[in-house]
């Protein structure tokens, strides 16, 4: 299956599957700079210059490497394009990694198209020329790679249980506005970009599945956010905060961002439970009914019952347990 891997600077592109992707860290690079945070190099807007001048700047990015070099993968390597908020994507000529960068770099005429489809824009990408992409730059960390110290990577956890719901809550709706257009996050620790200055959780990686897959966001975020050196007590504060930005979701009077029957929430309650971070099975059990009595309240709802003073009544005992249990 080929997924887009987009690492904090929209990385490129490798094969994997859809679950935690540690076993092709092999196929990447990384440039040490990608163990810190990163800053915007200025505020100019690329997109309103000429289309000569863009790729005039796109060709200079790539003459120096040195300078502009983000990092690469199974796909394609990544440059900063200085002074602005975008960065670009060059696919490897091949499966041997050989760089496309010279055969841009002799083209006369670098045809950019802006004519994007939203499945272009849910991957961050602003224009398109062959051999490439233009791609906003994304400023943070990524959760985990291979060049980040333990250090910095129980920073980084620190960083995620501290952000509020709301962040939380955002990066769900992006996840289920993918899914609205046929888009799957990979859910890989490289593909959550975390930027505590903007209390932001943003999703960069997202691919058209070959076949129908079965949405799962709470556990995608989950997945995406926690991982071996991340301490139980973290899981418990990062699972208590996304099942609350779930429940936005089904406030009354509320259009949820996706299907509320596509939503995973029985899945990812049972995933708390394996893990022990739910560790009652009897509690699990009582949320998973809990959510079922939820769901069909807010169908109800969707369908313009009067259902406000229950449903309101269902989600305070779950926000409740949720604060008890997590």
């Amino acid at each position: 299956m080929k997924i887009e891997f987009n690492t904090i600077f929209a990385n490129p592109q490798i094969t994997t599957s859809t679950n935690i992707t540690q076993n092709n860290k092999q196929n990447i690079k990384y440039n040490k700079t990608l163990t810190k945070d990163t800053v915007s190099f200025g505020h100019n807007d690329l997109l309103s210059c000429p289309k000569e001048e863009i790729a005039q700047r796109i060709r200079e990015a790539l003459k120096s490497p040195q300078l502009t070099y983000i990092g690469s993968g199974g796909s394609a390597e990544v440059f900063k394009i200085p002074k602005s908020d975008y960065c670009v994507r060059i696919i490897y000529q091949n499966d041997d990694y050989t760089s496309s960068t010279p055969e841009i770099l002799r083209q006369k005429n670098l045809k950019i198209n802006f004519n994007l489809s939203e499945q272009d824009k849910i991957n961050h990408v602003v224009g398109k020329f062959k051999g490439g992409t233009i791609m906003k730059y994304i400023e943070g960390t990524p959760v985990l790679n291979p060049a980040m110290t333990q250090g910095h990577i129980d920073e980084i956890s620190k960083q995620i249980e501290e952000m509020p719901v709301e962040s939380f809550h955002k990066l769900l709706q992006q996840i289920c506005h993918a899914y609205q257009h046929d888009m799957m996050f990979d859910c890989s620790w490289n593909n959550v970009i975390v930027n505590p200055k903007n209390k932001t959780l943003t999703a960069i990686d997202f691919y058209k599945p070959e076949c129908i897959e079965i949405s799962h966001p709470f556990c995608h975020i989950f997945s995406g956010l926690t991982h071996s050196r991340t301490t139980l007590e973290q899981k418990k504060n990062i699972a208590g905060k996304i099942l609350t930005a779930g429940l936005m979701e089904v406030e009354p009077n509320h259009k949820p961002c996706l299907d509320i029957r596509d939503f995973d929430y029985y899945k990812f309650l049972y995933k708390l439970r394996d893990q022990n971070v739910i560790e009652s099975k009897n509690y699990t059990e009582l949320l998973v009914k809990l959510f079922e009595d939820i769901e069909c309240l807010k169908l109800r709802d969707l369908h313009g019952e009067d259902v406000s003073r229950i449903l309101k009544s269902k989600i305070k005992i779950v926000k409740a347990l949720i604060k008890q249990l997590l």
